[in-house]
C-alpha cells in the first residue's frame, strides 16, 4: 500500500508514545482495493521487528519476542472479542460488556485463578466492584451487568478461559451465588 493515501497521528495520551495510522484501501490511481486479509498479524509482526531494530519498549500482540529475541506467534488461551461485541462497538460507538469486563476485571481474575487456593467470594468481589455479577447459566457461568440485567450476558470463559464450573468447582467447591449488594 505504499502508493495509497494515509494519515498518521502521534499520541501522548497514554503512558507510551504511540501513533495511529489510517490508510485508504482504495488505490488513488487504479481504484483497486488493497487486500487487508490477516493484516492484524502482519502489523503485529512488523511492530515486533521495529521494537527489535530500534530498541523500543516491547509490547504484546499476535506476535511476541521470545527469550531468544525471535519473533514468534503468541499462543494466548484467552479468546478474542465476540462478534456481537465487535459489532456493538463498531456501529454504536459504545464499549461492550466484554471490553468493559476485560479492562476492569481480567487482570485480577487471572491472579485469583493462578493462586493455590481459590474462593468464590474473591471472584465475586472483583466482579461486584465493577458492577458485574457471576451467575449460573445453563450448564455454565455467565457475567451479567448488575445495573442493566436485560443486557446480553457474557459467557464467563470469554473473560478468562478457566472461569468455568468444570475448572473451578474441583478447586473452590460447589458454586456459591454472588452476595446481594444494594445499588443506590
Amino acid at each position: 500500500m505504499s502508493d495509497h493515501q494515509y494519515v498518521t497521528a502521534i499520541h501522548r495520551d497514554t503512558d507510551h508514545l504511540h501513533c495511529h495510522v489510517a490508510a485508504n484501501r482504495i488505490h488513488p490511481v487504479t481504484y483497486k482495493v488493497a487486500d487487508d486479509a490477516y493484516d492484524i498479524y502482519k502489523l503485529h509482526k512488523a511492530s515486533r521487528e521495529m521494537e527489535l531494530k530500534y530498541g523500543w519498549t516491547r509490547t504484546n500482540g499476535c506476535h511476541v519476542i521470545n527469550e531468544k529475541n525471535r519473533i514468534v506467534r503468541s499462543c494466548s488461551k484467552e479468546k478474542s472479542m465476540p462478534d456481537d461485541a465487535k459489532k456493538l462497538e463498531y456501529y454504536s460507538d459504545q464499549e461492550s460488556l466484554y471490553a468493559y469486563a476485560v479492562r476492569e476485571c481480567r487482570p485480577e481474575i487471572s491472579d485469583i485463578l493462578k493462586a493455590d487456593s481459590i474462593y468464590w467470594e474473591r471472584i465475586h468481589a472483583v466482579l461486584i466492584r465493577a458492577g458485574l455479577e457471576l451467575k449460573k447459566k445453563g450448564a455454565g457461568l455467565a457475567i451479567y451487568h448488575r445495573a442493566h440485567p436485560e443486557q446480553t450476558p457474557l459467557k464467563a470463559s470469554r473473560l478468562h478461559p478457566d472461569l468455568t464450573l468444570s475448572h473451578l468447582e474441583p478447586r473452590a467447591g460447589p458454586f456459591e451465588f454472588s452476595p446481594k449488594v444494594d445499588t443506590l
